[in-house]
């Protein structure tokens, strides 16, 4: 019986890297990343195996499939807050599916929501509203990055030193450019003024004008 509820099916790079525990982008579950998997066709050379080196030194085989990923990627800190919401909630119930620690998946469900009810998220400002999707882009990787390491820590706890640090940098990369659009609307009408005068000093004669 055909089901009426949809079915939600992942990449082969995601279910891969799910399976491995490792890092894995949101893009892949948002709407658009889901239906660029739904409008995909797989094929017989997607069971195909590589042999790839992991991170740890080790090699490993792995489908060819999820070695590179269909289409357009979307990073983690360009996506729309609805993307993110969306993105954040499937991937936690794909953690469950894939049977990661329920250590793990909890923290990040602390973190994702913490950001969600972080007073920037429900501000005026768009510019701190983007710091905290940046913010969970870099903490999010770094954390599969650290994790089992000397490094590694709690992702649930909002680090405001560096929320803010990323806040001032795009601030500043905000002022940088409306600043250049400034001195570009100036050079512009300074060199239209230029040109004005010159014609006003010598002025074009009729060539019937005797």
């Amino acid at each position: 019986m055909i089901p009426t509820e949809p079915i939600i099916v992942l990449a082969p790079i995601t279910t891969c890297k799910l399976c491995k525990g490792d890092y894995c982008e949101l893009y892949f579950f948002t709407n658009k990343g889901l239906k660029d998997v739904e409008l995909t066709p797989q094929s017989t050379d997607d069971d195909a195996m590589a042999l790839l080196q992991l991170g740890d030194g080790l090699h490993s085989f792995v489908p060819i499939a999820a070695t590179h990923a269909k289409g357009n990627i979307t990073r983690d800190k360009d996506l729309s807050w609805e993307e993110f919401t969306k993105a954040a909630h499937c991937l936690v119930s794909a953690m469950k599916d894939n049977d990661w620690p329920k250590g793990q998946t909890h923290s990040h469900v602390r973190f994702w929501l913490a950001l969600e009810n972080h007073p920037w998220r429900h501000g005026s400002c768009n510019i701190s509203k983007k710091a905290l999707l940046e913010y969970q882009a870099s903490i999010h990787c770094r954390w599969h990055n650290t994790l089992s390491t000397p490094q590694s820590f709690n992702i649930a706890l909002i680090n405001n030193m560096l929320l803010t640090q990323i806040q001032d940098k795009l601030v500043h990369s905000a002022w940088v450019v409306e600043l250049n659009s400034f001195r570009q609307v100036s050079f512009s009408l300074q060199a239209s003024l230029n040109e004005n005068k010159l014609t006003n000093k010598y002025p074009l004669t009729p060539w019937y004008v005797s």
